[in-house]
């Protein structure tokens, strides 16, 4: 979860509530609605694996045509302005617990039949063009100290909570031809961490999620119901696929101060892994490619954060009730006999949200941890 909520607020989502959703708009840090807008419809959809993690259609009421966006200050214009949603539940004293669904630049504005439809997407937005500067840096430097200095670069205003990585950057820049959020990505990747905008619009450094925690966020079962912390959850599936999954990751460094390209291989030879390299899987072959690393411990930390994050999957869907709580990223567990699931945990990968009281769609993927593996130059 991105924001901490009350036992009550998470009793009251397992099922049986007053849903609510609002949003305001604002540019340069100044609300510019002076009334509240009125919501009709819309949603946001999250997933794990887009550069731009999240992004809302959302629609709003206007009879009188108020909303309409005509001149360059105009509230709803898509020059800057974003909307701020909030979703969450209103309690039966009538007391409210809403939460940050996201910060979402306006990119589209179509007004029709007494409403205004706008898209947005999270503040990593505005780190998806180039810099008009290239920002080169240095060998021996904190990989968290690069992706701060290049994100302000681009955006001075955004709000950037790193955590230490432990981990080096080689000699590099950040060119005209980069998207800022794209390299800023490998270069977290390279430490094994991920870097993504969270609902309040703060750049995180943190971790690459890969194996569901052994403590799950929330919760999904046969025994789910009103006053209990169980949600109710239907239209639930189970999928494997082991579609692109590889038993071995090659590793080029290809940074400039190398006068050869630096290969590692990194294979999968956990003895209970069903895609062991060594065993009836095979050799399944992925390569990447990167000019952030030069050094042999660096490409095993790239080589083992791409064996895990490909690593064999098994997914699962099912529709529930809105939690504005639930992120891209937390675990979940879920329990539905039929389907054979006992307290299975697993990383909700993508998620919907939708902006009225109508169901909540999740998937959420089982990844195994690599109980070992080899390495070869």
């Amino acid at each position: 979860m991105y924001s901490p909520v009350s036992t009550r607020f998470l009793a009251a989502v397992a099922g049986g509530f007053s849903y609510k959703v609002t949003a305001d708009v604002y540019r340069a840090g100044a609300k510019l609605n002076t009334a509240p807008l009125k919501i009709i419809d819309g949603e946001m959809t999250a997933s794990v694996d887009d550069v731009v993690r999240r992004t809302t259609d959302i629609v709003f009421a206007d009879d009188t045509g108020g909303l309409v966006p005509v001149g360059i200050t105009d509230p709803l214009m898509p020059n800057g302005p974003e909307i701020r949603v909030k979703a969450g539940v209103v309690f039966s004293d009538g007391t409210e617990e809403l939460l940050p669904v996201g910060r979402f630049r306006i990119s589209q504005s179509r007004s029709e039949f007494g409403r205004v439809k706008c898209r947005g997407f999270d503040l990593a937005i505005t780190l998806a063009t180039p810099l008009t500067q290239p920002y080169p840096f240095d060998a021996g430097l904190p990989v968290e100290s690069v992706i701060v200095g290049i994100a302000s670069r681009k955006n001075p205003a955004l709000v950037i909570n790193p955590i230490q990585t432990n981990e080096l950057t080689v000699a590099g820049i950040c060119d005209f031809g980069d998207t800022p959020i794209e390299f800023i990505r490998k270069l977290a990747y390279s430490a094994g961490c991920d870097a993504y905008m969270d609902p309040n619009g703060v750049l995180v450094i943190a971790p690459l999620v890969s194996v569901a925690s052994k403590t799950a966020t929330a919760r999904f079962s046969d025994n789910g119901e009103p006053g209990t912390t169980d949600a109710v959850f239907w239209n639930e599936g189970r999928e494997l696929n082991s579609d692109g999954v590889p038993s071995v990751v090659v590793v080029e460094a290809n940074h400039s101060a190398l006068t050869t390209p630096l290969r590692v291989v990194v294979r999968d030879t956990g003895k209970n892994s069903p895609t062991n390299a060594d065993g009836p899987y095979g050799e399944v072959v992925s390569s990447v490619s990167s000019d952030k690393v030069s050094v042999q411990t660096q490409c095993m930390t790239l080589g083992r954060a791409e064996l895990e994050r490909k690593s064999w999957a098994e997914a699962y869907d099912w529709s529930c009730p809105p939690n504005s709580a639930l992120a891209e990223g937390d675990t979940a567990s879920i329990t539905r006999g039929p389907l054979r699931l006992s307290n299975k945990h697993a990383i909700i990968t993508e998620l919907t949200l939708p902006y009225t009281p109508t169901e909540m769609r999740i998937r959420a993927v089982d990844r195994r941890t690599l109980d070992a593996v080899a390495v070869q130059d």
